[in-house]
């Protein structure tokens, strides 16, 4: 909460415009669109699977 004032109160200052939360909700789509990975998580193998063929010499 007091990040969001403190960001509508920096946009009042800076710009000297009243704060449009159209604008905000905007920016805050555009920024999760931005950052959600368009690709899936797949776990790794096994590490023992790796050494679980012999003594490694």
């Amino acid at each position: 909460m007091a990040h969001k004032l403190a960001r509508i109160l920096w946009h009042l200052l800076k710009f000297k415009q009243p704060f449009n939360p159209e604008i905000s909700a905007t920016k805050k789509k555009k920024c999760a669109a931005k950052n959600s990975p368009d690709y899936k998580i797949q776990p790794l193998p096994s590490v023992t699977a790796c050494f679980s063929g012999g003594t490694g010499s």
